[in-house]
């Protein structure tokens, strides 16, 4: 599209090329507006029937004599309103207000155009349009003409958080558990991580990749230890996405709740517990001390330490009993707490969070709706990525605060704080490719055809490990 038309000299181009050729220089031509002239606007001037009797009027201050139930009374009110600043110029018939001109109707859309050519904002835009032009009603069409600019939308991020919507307490330990991974550690492995919801009691297993076969051996594992959970609540990342996961799940008669894609804070359970890990493995680093090393300690630690919302450790919600630690403690302890009190507990201090949360945030319900046109924020490569993607999407299911759009290419399923409303008649001028493509289900490795052992459905494509 940047490129001149091609040379014909040595007769390469056919008919059809010539035609394409133009048209692309034509288009090139028009995209951007040209500069305005005054002798333009001294010629829309005199075409305009409008402006030919504010001149008279101005001319001869003959304002009294138009009829309220003129055709033109309307709009020559408003110029009447304004009489006292109106001159024409004798020479080339131009109108003035003071020194600013007025602008026909016929070219009121090109001196906006060239107003907001540099994409400046709402206040920047009309105030270099006042500071030159005035023409009826020019705050509200340059607003207009800025808030339907579609590059404009798409590099002006809105921060919109909607209030925090807690989760219940589950009906039991273990019924309900957070899945999720950290890492990769400087060894190349990884640190699968499942947290019970009810009793915050965490399972940490290293693993040497995220790999399907290599995750379901490990959580078959922990649930011959500690039960099958009604609910598994994971992210959108591989294996958790995979076909043989989900099978594996079904086996189990355990349900899978996928978050929103790219909101972690829905998981705040396993990413809350991420954090304190963290922790304990860089310290362990500085220290020089291997960190599957100190790993067991300190989950010992952390399960036996009292949590600050339940204010019981996570072993003695789990098992019902304290469990014996390097610290000494006496026999004659405590009963466990009661259901009624650990749940009052949670829910007073999940309200307390909630309130804070909102309020430091400023937090607000989305007002998105079905049909709706959005534009979606979109990851930055560099310094010139916009911060929303700048091909529109439409709304077409709302599913509490997660909003699933589409366009003519696919959909794609985000918290409604990622998506900007804009005008349906909004253009863009340039276009940015869509790089947010849904995670694609990573290849799951076919079974050796040596194994001869019958398996469960759900390991059927699991590869053997010896």
């Amino acid at each position: 599209m940047s490129r001149h038309p091609a040379s014909t000299q040595h007769g390469l181009h056919t008919r059809a090329t010539k035609v394409a050729e133009d048209y692309v220089n034509f288009m090139a031509q028009q995209a951007t507006p040209k500069a305005m002239t005054l002798s333009e606007i001294q010629e829309e001037t005199l075409k305009d029937p409008l402006l030919k009797k504010v001149s008279e009027h101005a001319r001869h201050n003959t304002w009294h004599t138009i009829k309220k139930d003129s055709q033109d009374a309307t709009a020559l009110q408003k110029y009447k309103q304004i009489s006292g600043e109106l001159t024409v110029s004798p020479t080339d018939d131009i109108i003035l207000r003071g020194l600013k001109i007025v602008i026909p109707s016929a070219l009121e859309d090109k001196v906006l155009q060239l107003a907001h050519e540099g994409h400046q904002g709402i206040v920047k835009t009309k105030t270099l349009l006042r500071s030159k032009v005035w023409f009826p009603n020019i705050d509200q069409k340059a607003e207009f003409m800025v808030k339907n600019c579609l590059a404009c939308q798409a590099n002006t991020p809105v921060t919109q958080v909607e209030p925090l919507k807690m989760s219940e307490l589950p009906e039991s330990p273990w019924h309900s558990v957070s899945a999720d991974f950290y890492g990769p550690l400087p060894t190349g492995e990884y640190l699968l991580v499942l947290v019970d919801e009810y009793t915050r009691y965490p399972v940490v297993k290293p693993v040497r990749s995220t790999s399907v076969n290599t995750v379901i051996p490990v959580m078959d594992e922990t649930f011959s230890m500690f039960g099958i959970p009604r609910i598994l609540k994971t992210d959108n990342g591989p294996p958790f996405n995979s076909e043989q996961f989900s099978k594996f799940l079904t086996h189990m008669g355990c349900h899978h709740r996928k978050i929103t894609p790219l909101w972690p804070q829905a998981n705040a359970t396993a990413e809350r517990f991420m954090r304190t890990l963290g922790k304990a493995v860089r310290v362990s680093e500085n220290q020089s001390i291997p960190w599957k090393q100190t790993l067991n300690t300190f989950l010992r630690e952390y399960r036996s330490t009292p949590h600050s919302t339940t204010e019981a450790s996570p072993a003695e919600l789990m098992f019902q009993r304290k469990i014996n630690t390097k610290i000494p403690a006496h026999s004659s302890t405590t009963q466990n707490k009661t259901d009624q009190v650990i749940r009052e507990r949670d829910k007073q201090a999940k309200t307390k969070m909630k309130q804070n949360a909102d309020t430091r945030r400023r937090a607000k319900s989305s007002s998105l709706s079905v049909g709706d046109a959005v534009l979606h924020r979109q990851s930055k490569q560099n310094k010139l990525t916009s911060s929303y993607n700048c091909d529109p999407h439409t709304i077409t299911s709302i599913n509490g605060s997660m909003v699933t759009a589409r366009n003519n290419k696919h959909s794609i399923t985000r918290n409604s704080s990622f998506f900007k409303r804009i005008s349906a008649s909004a253009q863009c001028p340039t276009p940015t490719p869509d790089t947010d493509d849904e995670d694609s289900t990573p290849t799951v490795p076919r079974y050796p055809a040596r194994c001869t052992r019958r398996r469960p459905a759900y390991l059927e494509d699991y590869e053997d490990t010896g």
